[in-house]
């Protein structure tokens, strides 16, 4: 099996990467609040990249059927809590042909390494920062993808043609639920940063 990506192709798949980063950045593409944990991780090693992220969000998404994307449409997302009057207006207001879902999702965070050493360590630092759904994504010839997840998710159809499916009682509970996984998400990112922190230190040391 695999174990790791020659140096003078990696360099090269890396730069790309941060040039990428850097791109979607200046263009606004970027969750400001996802980016001291992305400048942690590429900060952390030569042999690491982040290539995708999302802070957590909260999403309206109208599927025709659950869990096929290739019907599903965005209707209206965020990347903070947002205030339930809001949320509540965009779902009465939602006039589209298939059911919407209301969706919650936490932190994730796709991350290239030459190594597959060092994607196990990024991965067993994402499980000890509290990301218990860390796992090593894919390998293949061009590096070894660790992908960064928590376990906070909800998934709740909230309108069906003209019926809505819930009720203001119901935002009030969400609006609560919402503004709970965010202080989580804050929490965990945090601790990841403290732990790449505290383990670049040790190396340096060394």
């Amino acid at each position: 099996m695999i174990t790791e990506v020659d140096r003078r192709i990696w360099r090269e798949i890396r730069r790309k990467h941060i040039i990428s980063l850097t791109r979607a950045y200046r263009k606004g593409l970027v969750d400001k609040g996802i980016m001291p944990l992305i400048e942690e991780i590429n900060n952390y090693s030569e042999d690491c990249v982040t290539t995708s992220s999302c802070y957590g969000r909260i999403v309206l998404i109208s599927f025709r059927y659950i869990g096929d994307k290739s019907l599903s449409s965005f209707y209206r997302k965020w990347h903070e809590p947002v205030e339930k009057h809001i949320l509540w207006r965009e779902i009465l207001g939602y006039k589209g042909r298939y059911p919407l879902w209301l969706i919650l999702q936490s932190t994730i965070v796709h991350i290239k390494c030459r190594t597959l050493d060092k994607a196990i360590e990024l991965r067993n630092m994402g499980l000890e920062a509290g990301y218990k759904y860390s796992k090593i994504l894919s390998i293949s010839s061009r590096g070894f993808t660790t992908e960064i997840s928590g376990t906070e998710r909800l998934n709740l159809p909230v309108k069906r043609g003209d019926k809505i499916l819930i009720n203001e009682e119901f935002m009030e509970y969400f609006s609560e639920i919402m503004k709970e996984m965010f202080e989580r998400i804050e929490i965990k990112k945090n601790r990841l940063i403290e732990i790449l922190k505290n383990k670049n230190l040790k190396i340096r040391k060394n």
